[in-house]
């Protein structure tokens, strides 16, 4: 079975009356949320940046790079794209490198092929780099995923079990990376609206590996804000998510990156 995990809900606040999301805290939402990962029963999908079997090795770490190092390569990316579209994915690209800590506030839309009625989530992630993470759902309440570093844990109250899955042993499951650094974006912008206020669109291609068919990012007209992205499978299932509020580098209290299964509730490994 394919593994997945997904998030969802639609608060529906009128961007003009909303405060505008941190751009870095938006790249790493993307990167949290971008790619299938697990279990399934929970709908949320994630990314890894690193494992700890592999952290700090030069040979296996894709981002052993100096932070300044690779936003200097994007700067001088930026600088010499030849396209709209280019020069929009080298900018929203920077800040990506850029943060170790932070929180968030999301909301997703689920659509499936051949069913009706979407489905919708809401919650709050924490997130450590490299590889910590963890996902409070307000909606469907109750549901929880943690991250220890090296172990996912998956818990939904209504499967009266915890799913157990590993991070990757290779080094390389930062899919946000390769969106950004391999992804072809289409030359021009599309110019659109959001909730009555004027966006910008940037629509990339994919590289085929990630089964995903576009990726459409939004960022206001007159900054590279990211205000809401949108995943598009091969199969035409469609993921949107939006973000209300963030925050950079907050203080985190390290015992958000445990997990203790409530008594009596088995652990289940996948994979």
């Amino acid at each position: 079975m394919k593994d997945s995990w997904r998030v969802g809900p639609t608060m529906r606040r009128p961007l003009q009356n909303r405060e505008e999301p941190s751009q870095r805290a938006a790249l790493l939402l993307l990167l949290v949320f971008c790619v299938s990962a697990a279990v399934g029963a929970i709908p949320f999908e994630t990314v890894f940046a690193q494992s700890d079997a592999t952290e700090g090795d030069p040979a296996t770490d894709s981002s052993s790079d100096a932070p300044s190092s690779i936003e200097d390569r994007l700067t001088r990316q930026r600088a010499s794209a030849d396209t709209p579209g280019a020069r929009l994915l080298a900018e929203v690209s920077i800040p990506f490198f850029s943060v170790s800590r932070f929180r968030a506030e999301f909301v997703q839309t689920q659509e499936w092929v051949g069913m009706d009625d979407p489905a919708f989530y809401r919650g709050t992630l924490f997130l450590d780099r490299p590889n910590k993470f963890r996902i409070e759902y307000a909606e469907p309440a109750g549901h929880l995923q943690v991250c220890d570093g090296k172990r996912v844990y998956t818990y939904v109250p209504e499967n009266e079990q915890v799913l157990v899955t590993y991070l990757p042993e290779d080094g390389r499951a930062d899919i946000l990376g390769r969106i950004l650094e391999e992804s072809r974006p289409q030359p021009e912008i599309l110019n659109d609206e959001l909730e009555g206020s004027p966006v910008r669109v940037l629509v990339l291609e994919p590289p085929l590996e990630l089964e995903l068919a576009e990726v459409r990012i939004w960022t206001r007209a007159n900054s590279d804000a990211i205000l809401q992205y949108e995943l598009v499978e091969l199969s035409g299932n469609r993921s949107t998510y939006r973000f209300l509020e963030t925050w950079d580098d907050p203080e985190m209290d390290p015992s958000l990156f445990e997990f203790t299964a409530p008594p009596g509730v088995p652990l289940v490994e996948v994979g």
